[in-house]
């Protein structure tokens, strides 16, 4: 199955999005690799189900997968992924990931979608990233009402990572942003 398949077959909104058509490019060459991926944001609906989680673990059978939420999914047992339960804002929260992988091939933030939280969790796991490896931002044109009304206010996530001064050499769409991490400590972004 590719990965939108994988993604309606356990009731994923990622293949609606279109996001699985981008990842089905960019991850194709680590399909049957023995990665470390993190998804921070399991599901929005209840806490009994991880439809990502699983579209993650059919499609990269040799990973490590972990994911993370507010929310508590201790009830969710999936063989070969890792639940942890924090704030994404909080790094001490975020630590109790890193313990379990020191590096990731694949960071996706599907998260609160606010802002402070998205760029709280960049920049605390960003360091966490291997080499060449992926941080993934999703849905960056959501923001939560509050966040919105802040005075002053809240500087976009899409808008700060423009603003960092790495080197950018395609682009970061109003949706989604796919971040390379080079050997040059520079960033570059991917569709």
């Amino acid at each position: 199955m590719n990965l939108t398949e994988l993604a309606n077959k356990y009731g994923s909104d990622k293949g609606s999005h279109n996001y699985t058509q981008i990842y089905e490019k960019i991850f194709k060459s680590l399909k049957n690799q023995p990665i470390n991926l993190l998804e921070i944001g399991i599901n929005r609906t209840d806490c009994t189900h991880a439809p990502s989680l699983m579209m993650w673990r059919d499609y990269f059978p040799q990973a490590t997968i972990c994911g993370f939420d507010i929310r508590d999914f201790s009830a969710v047992d999936l063989p070969g992924i890792k639940i942890f339960q924090g704030d994404q804002r909080k790094k001490a929260d975020l630590m109790q990931v890193t313990e379990v992988c020191d590096q990731f091939d694949i960071i996706i933030d599907d998260g609160s979608h606010a802002s402070l939280d998205q760029q709280a969790s960049f920049w605390f796991l960003f360091a966490y990233v291997r080499e060449n490896g992926l941080y993934i931002i999703e849905d960056l044109h959501i923001q939560p009402v509050q966040e919105v009304k802040t005075k002053p206010p809240i500087l976009q996530t899409q808008h700060f990572l423009k603003t960092l001064g790495w080197e950018v050499a395609l682009h970061c769409s109003e949706k989604l942003a796919v971040i390379k991490k080079t050997v040059t400590k520079k960033m570059n972004w991917l569709l």
